[in-house]
């Protein structure tokens, strides 16, 4: 699997799991550890954590190479979204 076929992938999968309320989602798959973090206008509801982990379990779907994973929600308060050192598949 290349770099750039797990973006696009994580990009897809992303954009199709969203509330109104995420601002954007990066990620990135090292070593077969897979890290996704979604940054929200405000505290992350219900849904949106629901959402959050439907990615993560999509992308573990289609990478089996993935044997671990960690994910986070980050309220954010301007469009500037800091990353952990992963690649933004989502923003509006």
């Amino acid at each position: 699997m290349s770099h750039a076929a797990f973006l696009s992938e994580a990009s897809l999968i992303a954009s199709r799991n969203l509330t109104d309320n995420i601002r954007a989602v990066s990620a990135s798959l090292e070593n077969g550890h897979l890290s996704v973090t979604y940054y929200m206008a405000s505290e992350p509801t219900i849904g949106d954590e629901e959402e959050r982990e439907t990615t993560v379990a999509e992308l573990i779907a289609a990478f089996p190479e993935i044997k671990t994973a960690d994910a986070y929600s980050e309220e954010v308060t301007s469009d500037v979204v800091a990353l952990r050192g992963e690649q933004v598949v989502f923003q509006r």
